[in-house]
């Protein structure tokens, strides 16, 4: 009897090894880059801006594929709405994003991006999706800028 309950005591063990392991390589990939600061120059009554651009930079960050590029160092990720405005050529909005990506531990920059977009429509809607567009353009340069 004692030699079953070690036997499935050590199956428990194991199969809790390999969950932590997987649970942790997922994490790794989620970890390589954290948001570091978040900020805007840009201010609407209507809207917390600062809370949507980090909402779009954690939903951009976690579709980023890092794997294969991921080395041991970690990156910070801190990025600035600079500009949000209706466009003088046609109806709807401009956004741009500014971003710097640096190493965690050392604080070395390793890139500075920026990302563009523009919607076609004025209102809120059409302003968060501007956000939402040039946060993806800002942050698609991220996986080059960690080589």
């Amino acid at each position: 009897m004692e030699a079953k309950a070690r036997g499935i005591a050590g199956a428990v063990c194991l199969a809790l090894a390999l969950i932590t392991s997987v649970s942790t390589a997922r994490g790794e990939n989620a970890k390589a880059v954290v948001i570091g600061e978040v900020g805007t120059r840009v201010t609407r009554a209507r809207l917390d801006l600062p809370k949507a651009l980090r909402r779009a930079l954690e939903r951009e960050l976690a579709t980023l594929d890092v794997g294969a590029k991921a080395s041991s160092k970690r990156f910070v990720l801190s990025a600035s709405l600079v500009k949000l405005e209706a466009r003088k050529t046609a109806p709807g909005v401009a956004c741009t994003v500014s971003a710097v990506l640096r190493e965690q531990g050392s604080g070395a920059i390793r890139a500075i991006i920026t990302g563009k977009a523009e919607a076609e429509f004025d209102g809120d809607e059409a302003e968060l999706g501007a956000v939402d567009a040039a946060v993806r353009g800002a942050v698609s340069s991220v996986p080059a800028a960690m080589r």
